[in-house]
């Protein structure tokens, strides 16, 4: 009963629309319209919420599905868009960490690579530890072999994490004899 669960989530989320169970029921209400087909207007709705909430923890989660819900319709580019947007908007979510990943390799494997490093950059910027690594040491692979940059980032990549998978490929790119127990 699509209708009368629309409806009861509307009169809960009508009574206190800034209330902790209002703002669960708007985005219950929004997610229950695309369960129900209506896929445009729950990506409409995801994004009202966090238009209107911005500070609300759920908001970067409303970003992210927003992007899930532009992949099944096949919107590669929209995707891409709302990943960076997402990871603009709320840099220290966990969202943003897998969107910024995720748009990087997109665009990385689409040749723009610029657009790909600064998701990555963004990425770096905001984690830590391995994804910290990670994030610097895939920024690298869309600058030349002999970019200042490329070692700089490379060697980002290796101290993020000194002993992940990214710093022993970071130290075999830099030519650095690899330490430590990787």
């Amino acid at each position: 009963d699509f209708a009368g669960a629309l409806d009861a989530l509307a009169a809960i989320s009508a009574e206190s629309p800034n209330s902790e169970p209002g703002r669960q029921a708007q985005l219950d209400w929004v997610q229950t319209g695309g369960q129900n087909g209506d896929t445009q207007g729950a990506i409409d709705g995801y994004r009202q919420f966090a238009a209107a909430y911005p500070d609300d923890s759920r908001a970067p989660e409303a970003l992210s599905r927003v992007a899930t819900l532009l992949g099944r319709l096949n919107d590669a580019e929209g995707v891409i868009q709302q990943q960076l947007a997402l990871g603009q908007r709320y840099p220290d979510s966990e969202q943003a960490h897998d969107a910024l990943y995720v748009a990087g390799w997109s665009l990385f494997n689409s040749g723009r690579g610029d657009e790909a490093r600064a998701a990555w950059e963004t990425l770096r910027q905001h984690s830590r530890g391995v994804a910290a690594a990670q994030a610097a040491f895939w920024a690298a692979q869309t600058l030349g072999a002999e970019s200042p940059e490329r070692r700089s980032m490379l060697t980002a990549a290796r101290d993020a994490a000194p002993d992940s998978y990214y710093a022993a490929r970071a130290d075999e790119l830099l030519g650095t004899p690899i330490t430590g127990p990787i």
